[in-house]
């Protein structure tokens, strides 16, 4: 089993890279390792449910990115020789954030029942990790979930928490997985507002739906246009063109990094707003 190179790349400086390690299940199926980040209110990706992996250095590649990453935060060595098998590259994302995110696909060659991949979490880093079955991320299992706005919003107003809650705006309404099995290490941090189940949602979930696709298996269901849950009638207009703003500047963003002549012909209109 093998995957074709990556079709799209995104032109941009800053990078990083996230590990897909695939294990075989006792039923002859394909486990996905999945971790969920620790709770943090300094971090964007406080209590994600996400895969391994992280911002891409200068001197290294993306792929060795990923396998470093991958060490340090589960304790997993991808490049020990017989154990674990590269199968490929898949398209690249962009992060809200502004990262261009590579995901190589791994997997792990020695049969569960034999020598299941031994996980070491890093506790500053990871709450808790899961082997999920990738048959049960599927189409049936998406359910409408809301996050914290503060996922979509600028830096500027992620940092000024009063003007977040002046604009009415505390959550956006998106798509998810709920992950309910039992975790391989750790302990999952529950969600805030209900205590159930952590979620798959937001570019991760993108990146489970390329995955199962390059897989020859159906992909999940697009994910949802951001919907602004607003507190205040009167500010109900404001909030809207708010998240309609930063959808159109997001979508033009990811246009400018896949392709390079529209990223130079941006250029000359940035440099003038910056003088």
């Amino acid at each position: 089993m093998s995957l074709t190179r990556a079709r799209v790349r995104l032109f941009t400086r800053r990078h990083a890279s996230v590990a897909a390690v695939l294990r075989a299940s006792a039923d002859g199926g394909l486990e996905l390792l999945l971790i969920q980040r620790i709770a943090s209110e300094r971090d964007r990706w406080s209590a994600h449910v996400a895969l391994p992996g992280g911002v891409v250095h200068d001197d290294e590649s993306a792929l060795d990115a990923a396998m470093r990453e991958c060490r340090e935060e589960v304790g997993l060595d991808l490049a020990e020789p017989g154990r674990y098998e590269l199968l490929g590259e898949l398209d690249e994302r962009l992060a809200t954030s502004g990262l261009a995110v590579s995901t190589f696909v791994v997997r792990c060659t020695a049969p569960a029942a034999v020598a299941a991949p031994r996980l070491d979490l890093q506790p500053t880093e990871v709450a808790c990790a899961w082997w999920v079955p990738l048959d049960a991320l599927r189409p049936a299992a998406v359910v409408d979930s809301r996050v914290p706005a503060s996922a979509y919003l600028p830096r500027a107003l992620r940092a000024r928490p009063w003007l977040s809650r002046a604009l009415g705006v505390d959550s956006v309404l998106t798509r998810s997985i709920p992950i309910a099995w039992p975790p391989a290490a750790g302990a999952p941090v529950p969600p805030p507002a209900d205590g159930g189940h952590p979620f798959l949602w937001g570019l991760t979930f993108g990146i489970v739906g390329d995955l199962r696709r390059a897989l020859g298996m159906p992909g999940l269901v697009p994910p949802l246009h951001p919907r602004p849950n607003v507190r205040f009638a009167p500010l109900l207009h404001p909030a809207n063109a708010l998240i309609c703003h930063l959808r159109i500047a997001f979508a033009l963003r990811t246009l400018a990094m896949r392709s390079p002549a529209l990223s130079a012909l941006l250029q000359p209109t940035r440099r003038w707003r910056r003088a």
